[in-house]
């Protein structure tokens, strides 16, 4: 499903044989349309491109879709910690949908990642020197242990998920394909690039002027470090990738260039 009919990824996925069909999720009369007779919906907003309420109203049009058609499996991809009221917008959101998915009783599973490695690529890629060393920045304390997993496992994972039905329906699943330091991530871009690396954490303050949320993510991370267990990924699906499985899976090595971080 997709409202950008004209895009090179749909092209893609109709050069395979998939149906792609065309709906937005802020009309909930053109979502009805496509799920009718699905046997199973994945649900996932950008909460980047929506906002907070936006967001919670594309997830509500559908989980009320998909509760009207009657599908026998609803897949929501929320995020680890969206029940525990952290007060980040993100993750405030996304409860707000898996509260309204119980309500209408779907038969669900909610998939809970917490950090994409994929941020690692598009958003937060190592500065270069004059040196040719690397630099990696982000709000997180050097210690910090954060679980990440790719997007690509993500939908992985949905497949198995739908996969065995029976298995997993009323569970919520917290996904990582590694647990890892800042620390780690630049002995990992050194194994890849074979360029020395170093970290540097971006003050909180400085972070809020870049991106609040973002900012209130690594705080909260800082102060309360997420524990989840990359081997309950892996029990869905064993190809999961660690980080630097990722990291070479992109085409990263020692004559990458790399752009400035888009935060910058």
């Amino acid at each position: 499903m997709t409202r950008r009919p004209e895009n090179g990824p749909v092209d893609s996925l109709r050069s395979e044989g998939i149906e792609v069909a065309i709906a937005d999720m802020d009309d909930r009369a053109s979502v009805d349309r496509v799920i009718r007779g699905a046997d199973g919906v994945f649900s996932v907003q950008n909460f980047y491109e929506t906002g907070p309420e936006r967001e919670v109203e594309q997830g509500r049009n559908m989980a009320a879709a998909a509760a009207a058609a009657g599908v026998d499996h609803f897949v929501y991809a929320s995020v680890a910690g969206s029940t525990l009221g952290t007060g980040i917008p993100q993750f405030e959101s996304k409860g707000r949908v898996e509260r309204y998915i119980e309500q209408l009783k779907l038969p669900a599973t909610i998939l809970q990642p917490i950090f994409f490695m994929d941020n690692l690529v598009q958003f937060f890629p190592p500065t270069t020197d004059e040196h040719g060393g690397l630099t990696v920045s982000m709000g997180l304390d050097p210690a910090t242990r954060v679980p990440m997993i790719a997007t690509e496992d993500v939908g992985a994972v949905t497949a198995a998920v739908f996969a065995d039905r029976d298995v997993w329906l009323g569970h919520s699943l917290e996904l990582a394909g590694d647990v890892v330091t800042p620390n780690d991530i630049v002995a990992t871009v050194e194994r890849v690039t074979q360029r020395p690396t170093t970290y540097v954490q971006v003050p909180s303050d400085e972070m809020r002027a870049i991106d609040q949320s973002l900012a209130e993510l690594y705080d909260w991370l800082n102060a309360s470090p997420y524990r989840t267990d990359p081997d309950h990924t892996r029990a869905l699906d064993p190809m999961v990738m660690d980080l630097e499985s990722y990291l070479r899976s992109v085409g990263w090595d020692e004559n990458t260039v790399f752009d400035e971080p888009a935060w910058g």
